[in-house]
């Protein structure tokens, strides 16, 4: 029965793979969820091999990280502006990290003794797992709550398969109880995702229209210009939250776009935020802040060279750097760090 079930999801997960993999090359968001399911497909061939002990090893029990991070990647680039660069390996190292932690585990189940190692990672195996199913779920739901702010422009449909994915992940997490407390070998979280498979494939046959993701359609301007003061109020404190919190000024390759995409809004809706709600261009608005931290570090640091400084907060010219000095103080920046030593 078991091996039945495994089979039936490995051959649904490579029929929803090449189905997806044809549909990648209309919208191409869906290379990612087609890879997805590849990868279920081998992960579930490995499961059936282990469970039928055609495998004495499971080669990598720390996969089920896997998904919910594709998965979170798959959404955002549903919904936001920010496409997939090498940046977003960064992803890929809990799980690289809690494999190499367990590596003994992995290639010999059988005869590797469970120590606090083992459970330890067990443990930041959930906790990663529930984290970017949370962050899956936010993203999903700040759609559903402020769309018009999106680049994404879904159908009800198009969210019942977002949401189906969110579900469908806490709910593998979720079969890890029963599984434990019953103290059984039976894949339960495996099993009911392949279950939850076969009802994918059934919904998906019966209305093709749900895959149909109408990403990065763009926005009238009258829609912009009709937001309530209320959206862009908050989006001026996202905007502050970004530059005075996290300190995004400080990244040196920061743009118009760049922080768009960081807030999942379009570029022409934050220009009005800045220009109409804040005031402000956004060069002034990040200039601004990387002189002010320039100066703390004069302050910090008298003996550090100016020009190290000034990289370090982000700008890449010593001639913008300059220009920018003088725009916001009023002098040079060898005047300012004098006028530090004289109040010293």
């Amino acid at each position: 029965m078991v091996a039945s079930i495994l089979l039936a999801g490995i051959i649904q997960s490579i029929v929803l793979g090449v189905y997806l993999a044809m549909k990648s090359k209309e919208q191409h968001v869906f290379w990612l969820l087609a890879g997805i399911h590849f990868c279920f497909a081998l992960d579930l061939s490995l499961n059936l091999a282990w469970h039928q002990i055609w495998l004495t090893s499971r080669m990598n029990m720390m996969w089920p990280l896997l998904y919910p991070v594709l998965f979170f990647l798959f959404i955002r680039l549903c919904l936001t502006q920010r496409p997939l660069t090498r940046r977003d390996t960064v992803h890929l190292l809990p799980l690289a990290a809690l494999s190499l932690l367990c590596a003994d585990l992995l290639f010999a189940p059988g005869e590797t003794v469970l120590t606090a190692r083992h459970h330890f990672s067990g443990i930041l195996l959930i906790v990663f797992y529930l984290g970017y199913c949370l962050a899956s779920i936010r993203f999903v739901w700040r759609y559903q709550s402020r769309q018009p702010l999106f680049q994404a422009k879904l159908s009800n449909a198009n969210l019942l398969v977002l949401w189906g994915i969110c579900a469908s992940l806490i709910l593998a997490l979720v079969m890890v109880i029963p599984q434990v407390i019953l103290d059984t070998h039976l894949p339960l979280p495996y099993l009911t995702v392949s279950l939850l498979l076969f009802v994918i494939t059934c919904c998906l046959l019966i209305q093709p229209k749900l895959m149909n993701f109408d990403v990065m359609v763009e926005l009238p301007d009258e829609e912009a210009d009709s937001q309530p003061d209320g959206v862009m109020a908050a989006l001026s404190q996202t905007v502050l939250m970004l530059m005075d919190e996290k300190h995004y000024y400080l990244k040196p390759e920061i743009s118009l776009s760049s922080l768009a995409g960081e807030m999942g809004v379009k570029p022409y809706l934050l220009t009005q935020v800045l220009n109409q709600t804040m005031g402000i261009k956004f060069y002034d608005l990040v200039n601004q802040r990387r002189i002010t931290h320039v100066c703390a570090l004069m302050e910090k640091r008298p003996s550090s060279a100016v020009l190290e400084l000034a990289f370090e907060s982000g700008f890449n010219s010593k001639s913008t750097f300059n220009a920018a000095f003088r725009k916001y103080q009023q002098c040079t920046p060898s005047q300012y760090r004098t006028r530090l030593k004289g109040a010293n």
